[in-house]
């Protein structure tokens, strides 16, 4: 698919490791990532529609699944891994659980859940970035990365600046919009019938409300293994670089996944 309108980032060879960002970040929070995994995986991180390099949604048609239908469509036929954060998780179930022939294994990071009820007063502070985003879009930015999830952010001036970079960038479409941030919906029992192996990774410090939903997940998964990072939250896989590469690294060879 060569007229996919996304930024792709693509290195290595082997079996198509696919690298997914979060709300607000882009395919630059996985650059620790890609370097490491692409000495033994072909390693893809894309930025989402409206994030990073790629371009706003638009008013035409489409589907998160389609878009991570596409990328995958660059990488060949072969069967993938999905390395997915916070909100892409959600993406990653539901094309995991449409086309389980095309995924090896899943690594979702801080992840969030479809079916996860999230706390009133977790929404309503993301209904006031929303509504101060109409007003005062720098204003909104600066407001989200000072966020209870980001609680580590000052005490590594290195990966605040990465950070920052990021969402200083980021559009703001998705917060005028008010898009849901998945088009596809599992069914009920959908994510127990998931059998691919899935390795959950938060930080110890991450929000109460992503430590639940962690653990939500790994209780209707079948086939699930859940690490906690110490001394790290939201953004685990950029403040502990050295560990959570360890942690994958881990999991894929125990599954024998290469």
């Amino acid at each position: 698919m060569s007229d996919l309108p996304l930024y792709i980032e693509q290195s290595g060879s082997g079996t198509p490791m696919v690298f997914m960002h979060g709300f607000s970040f882009d395919s630059r929070m996985w650059q620790p990532q890609l370097q490491h995994f692409s000495r033994q995986y072909q390693a893809l991180a894309y930025d989402a529609r409206g994030f990073g390099r790629s371009p706003l949604p638009g008013d035409e048609g489409w589907s998160p699944l389609d878009d991570l239908d596409g990328v995958l469509a660059t990488a060949g036929q072969q069967r993938a891994i999905l390395v997915a954060h916070s909100m892409a998780a959600i993406t990653a179930c539901d094309y995991c659980y449409r086309h389980p022939s095309r995924i090896e294994a899943m690594v979702l990071v801080s992840p969030s859940a479809e079916a996860y009820r999230w706390p009133e007063s977790f929404m309503a502070q993301w209904v006031a970035y929303q509504e101060l985003a109409a007003i005062d879009m720098e204003a909104a930015r600066t407001a989200w990365l000072g966020a209870e999830l980001f609680t580590r952010v000052a005490a590594d001036p290195d990966v605040e600046k990465q950070m920052r970079a990021m969402i200083d960038d980021y559009s703001g479409w998705h917060w005028i919009h008010k898009i849901p941030v998945s088009t596809g919906k599992l069914p009920d029992g959908g994510l127990q019938e998931i059998r691919q192996p899935v390795l959950l990774v938060n930080g110890d410090e991450d929000s109460p409300a992503f430590l639940d939903c962690a653990a939500q997940l790994a209780k209707k998964m079948p086939n699930c293994r859940q690490v906690l990072l110490p001394r790290t939250d939201h953004m685990c896989n950029m403040e502990s670089v050295g560990e959570f590469n360890r942690q994958v690294d881990d999991f894929l060879q125990s599954q024998a996944l290469d």
